[in-house]
């Protein structure tokens, strides 16, 4: 939606957004920006503080303020503090709480002068009113003594993932521009600023391992001023060291026989298995990591139940990104799983990207299938 451009003279509160602490029936923080002098917003009940707002839109240099009542309501004070804002979360005072004397003799307007302050958003507190137990606003305007507005920055673009490790996540992305110049970027995750950089590239790190983390990249101006956010990246943060990929992930088969099915793999039941079709070598089976990630490392077992004799399987290590296409990582040779040790092959290679890995078995001496009880996968 595009909104309304911020004027750049005169009252640059008129029909800007408001908001405020509370309202009092039909009488919304709206009625104080809108041409109606008459139309007002009166706060809810409850003890004092009150607070009404308004955003210009931009920041300016905010340098006077009109503020009016109703012409035929009866005198009345209200304690007033003059607040102001960049970014809408952060104020400081621009006058200090003062009375503001609303008499129906001079038209129940009150003008302050203000020390020049750079605000996007103006607050009013209202501590008290003599008149009646609520805060009342008929109408609100803002000048500035500069007549341009400091315009946020344009949004980041091309926000990428450059990088990550188990616990951090390196991103980048290209420059905004600005009028004045762009002092630096917030990189948030969610709503959260995660990083504060001056420069195009940063890293987040104290992230948990295997994780999916979204961030986007908002820049911010000499004035405070914060532009809207970038395009949003996902990551996930590799597994922790030594940590088993595969474990509870999809998987995949050649054939299987009975009850023995791929997903005994990966189920950390170390004597449960999957064992193909007999006497129709080559057989294989997969898992598939969710995403590409990187492995330098499978760990292969059988149950270790000495019911399972020694036997050699000549099986290979393949790997894809795509499920399509797939290299070999380890080439074919026979693997012997020996109960005397724990029934089990660790094979490494060269570290590689991987989103599904297959173990392809074309002998096995002890049985005329692939068998396999576990199939880890590691980074390393």
């Amino acid at each position: 939606m595009v909104g309304t451009p911020p004027p750049t003279s005169g009252d640059l509160a008129a029909g800007r957004s408001t908001s405020a602490s509370s309202q009092n029936g039909p009488f919304p923080a709206s009625n104080a920006v809108d041409s109606d002098a008459g139309s007002y917003w009166e706060s809810g009940g409850g003890a004092f503080p009150h607070w009404w707002q308004v955003d210009l839109g931009a920041s300016h240099q905010v340098n006077k303020l009109v503020v009016r009542l109703p012409a035929g309501w009866g005198a009345r004070t209200q304690t007033i503090t003059v607040q102001g804002s960049v970014n809408g979360s952060t104020f400081s005072t621009i006058a200090a709480a003062s009375a503001f004397t609303f008499d129906p003799a001079t038209g129940n307007t009150v003008t302050r002068t203000l020390t020049t302050t750079t605000a996007r958003y103006v607050r009013l507190s209202i501590a008290g009113n003599t008149g009646w137990p609520a805060g009342q606003l008929a109408k609100v305007e803002v000048y500035a003594g500069s007549t341009t507005p400091d315009n946020p920055p344009t949004a980041p673009s091309g926000l990428t993932v450059t990088g990550k490790t188990s616990t951090s996540v390196s991103l980048a992305w290209t420059a905004s521009t600005d009028d004045t110049g762009v002092t630096g970027y917030q990189v948030r995750q969610g709503g959260t600023v995660v990083a504060t950089v001056t420069g195009t590239t940063a890293t987040v790190s104290g992230l948990s391992p295997s994780t999916a983390y979204t961030f986007s990249v908002v820049a911010r101006d000499a004035a405070g001023n914060t532009s809207s956010a970038s395009n949003a990246v996902t990551a996930t943060t590799d597994a922790a060291a030594n940590s088993d990929l595969a474990r509870g992930r999809p998987t995949s088969e050649s054939s299987h026989v009975q009850s023995y099915g791929s997903g005994n793999v990966v189920d950390g039941d170390v004597n449960s298995y999957w064992e193909s079709a007999n006497s129709a070598f080559p057989q294989w089976v997969q898992v598939d990591l969710g995403s590409s990630r990187t492995v330098g490392r499978v760990v292969l077992k059988l149950p270790p139940s000495s019911a399972w004799g020694s036997r050699t399987q000549t099986l290979s290590v393949q790997g894809s990104v795509d499920g399509g296409s797939f290299g070999t990582f380890v080439g074919s040779a026979g693997r012997t799983f020996d109960p005397a040790t724990g029934n089990q092959v660790t094979l490494t290679f060269t570290a590689a990207q991987a989103r599904y890995v297959r173990i392809s078995v074309t002998g096995n001496t002890g049985w005329p299938a692939g068998q396999l009880s576990t199939l880890e996968i590691h980074a390393s």
